[in-house]
């Protein structure tokens, strides 16, 4: 399966990676408004987000716009020998570092800890999460380190992936590409509309 699913990344990197920085910026702005027109983005209080790198969509608008409407934006940082990601509130980009894996992260003892407890009794949040693809179930291929999964099985609230239309595939476990631990996100978002 491993090699299913790392054949699978290369592929769909590199045609993302291949995009002109115009169709990409075009196509960030469809998922952005596509994600924005969601009932449970006016809904929401709070956003737990990531910060993109690379050829990934941009998220950098949507939390302009969600600290713009007032909800509480959330940033994850990786723990260095841990599986696990842990939450920093956020208000501006200006103190973010650039971690190991070079993704903008916040910073310790400057950027408030939101406790595992508190993150999962939050009301109204909404979780955009990051996927190379997605399949029409909800099902998602990360980068292998399975964060997104752990978080996905603990959170409570609507999580929303988001990807470009060409990351989306009918059936990701037919595909060789699932394990029993990947977990589905609610809501699937592409440049195209809402897929689920």
């Amino acid at each position: 399966m491993a090699s299913e699913k790392d054949m699978l990344r290369r592929q769909l990197r590199t045609a993302r990676d291949a995009m002109s920085a115009a169709k990409r910026c075009e196509l960030d702005e469809r998922i952005a408004g596509h994600v924005r027109s969601l009932p449970c983005w006016h809904d929401a209080q709070v956003l737990f987000c990531y910060l993109s790198m690379g050829s990934e969509p941009e998220t950098r608008p949507l939390i302009e716009r969600a600290w713009h409407e007032g909800k509480r934006v959330l940033l994850p940082r990786v723990v260095p020998d841990s599986p696990v990601l842990t939450w920093h509130y956020v208000n501006d980009f200006s103190r973010l570092v650039r971690s190991a894996f070079g993704i903008f992260e916040p910073v310790l003892g400057v950027h408030p800890t939101c406790p595992p407890s508190t993150m999962m009794e939050l009301e109204g949040a909404v979780a955009i999460v990051p996927g190379i693809a997605f399949d029409r179930r909800g099902f998602r291929l990360g980068y292998g380190g399975g964060y997104y999964d752990r978080f996905l099985a603990a959170f409570r609230g609507t999580s929303i992936g988001i990807c470009f239309s060409d990351g989306v595939h009918d059936d990701l476990g037919r595909d060789g590409c699932l394990d029993l631990w990947d977990r589905a996100v609610d809501i699937l978002v592409t440049d195209e509309g809402v897929v689920r």
